[in-house]
């Protein structure tokens, strides 16, 4: 177990240099981005029980999105506590951030994290420890993700896997994936998505490769990737799978009117290349019917919450390893009662019938 032990600077102000310590209270505490300035700060939120439990951060309250979708402000957990620090800081403790975010590419956003940190606040000092060396299960099945920000954004594959964990299967996750980036790119031999695409799948054997498609590709152009770049992941060994993302839109109606064009042309490229359709934008439509008070829209209103991301997991592991997701443990820090709607719906529309 490694320890590491930081001053902290400052407290409940404006980040700034060096660690800024925010203090919980008995009920959640609202930070807002824009009062706070995490533009340019790492963000570690813990709970009551010294558990990291979220990170992320480079927050920006640009609601005309020219700097990244924007999340307006992050919430300390009741008598839990958050840091912020510079992206220039101590060495230890960006080790120990980049330790819990597993190489998740995230920005402007936080995200519930999976690693397990503790920390505490002793005098005027933090308090990190966590496990440096972990040891990977040799029997895990192995998904490579191919897409954009929908398919990392909230750290879907992490979530998938401690779904999968909480149900007793071990899971591998490798991201392939670029902010906004089309499918195309990555079947392109002379970009360089094609070329990090080709390093992912030289790393390692993969059991199952899922694909994800920009929200404004059109059914022609993603079979003409996807006839490129099958073969590549077939000659891995793996099993080309569709994650039929949410509509790029929280619009009603128009989020509804997306949600059907996406199911028609990802169940059509489902039936062309013989490959399983996780159908996440028809659950996401059912989920806003059903239970209207559950936001899986982002602040910027097109990119999915991580109540959002956490629908997406249960839908991918109904879909691709028949993983009956109601009753999981795994609730996110949603609450079990919260998990459960959202495993139902994941259940109704894409569990094995």
């Amino acid at each position: 177990m490694k320890e590491i032990k930081i001053p902290i600077s400052q407290k409940d102000i404006p980040a700034g240099e060096g660690v800024t310590l925010y203090t919980g209270w008995d009920s959640p505490r609202v930070l807002k981005t824009a009062d706070y300035r995490f533009n340019a700060s790492k963000l570690m939120i813990f709970g009551e029980d010294g558990v990291l439990r979220e990170a992320g951060g480079e927050l920006w309250a640009n609601t005309d999105q020219k700097l990244g979708s924007p999340q307006l402000s992050v919430t300390v957990p009741p008598r839990g506590f958050a840091i912020a620090f510079g992206n220039g800081g101590n060495e230890e403790i960006r080790a120990c951030f980049d330790f819990a975010m597993e190489g998740a590419m995230l920005y402007n956003a936080t995200m519930v994290v999976h690693r397990r940190v503790e920390g505490f606040v002793e005098e005027d000092s933090l308090v990190l420890r966590y496990e440096e060396a972990l040891t990977a299960d040799p029997f895990a099945v192995k998904f490579l993700f191919v897409g954009n920000s929908c398919t990392y954004f909230h750290g879907v594959p992490l979530k998938l896997r401690s779904l999968c964990a909480a149900a007793g299967r071990a899971v591998d996750v490798t991201y392939c994936t670029r902010g906004a980036a089309y499918l195309h790119q990555f079947a392109d031999p002379d970009h360089d998505y094609h070329k990090l695409l080709i390093a992912r799948l030289g790393e390692k054997k993969y059991d199952f490769a899922v694909f994800q498609d920009a929200g404004a590709a059109t059914s022609e152009d993603m079979e003409a990737s996807l006839r490129s770049l099958l073969p590549l992941v077939k000659e891995n060994g793996a099993k080309p799978f569709l994650y039929m993302r949410s509509a790029p839109t929280a619009t009603e109606g128009k989020m509804q009117e997306s949600s059907a064009a996406l199911s028609k042309f990802y169940r059509h490229a489902g039936q062309i290349f013989d490959a399983p359709v996780s159908p996440v934008a028809e659950a996401f439509v059912k989920c806003r019917e059903t239970y209207p008070e559950l936001e899986l829209y982002a602040d910027d209103r097109s990119h999915h919450s991580g109540m959002g991301s956490y629908l997406v997991a249960c839908c991918l592991a109904e879909t691709f390893l028949g993983l009956d997701t109601r009753g999981n443990a795994y609730d996110a820090y949603f609450g079990r009662e919260t998990a459960a709607k959202l495993q139902e719906i994941a259940h109704e529309i894409c569990g094995q019938k």
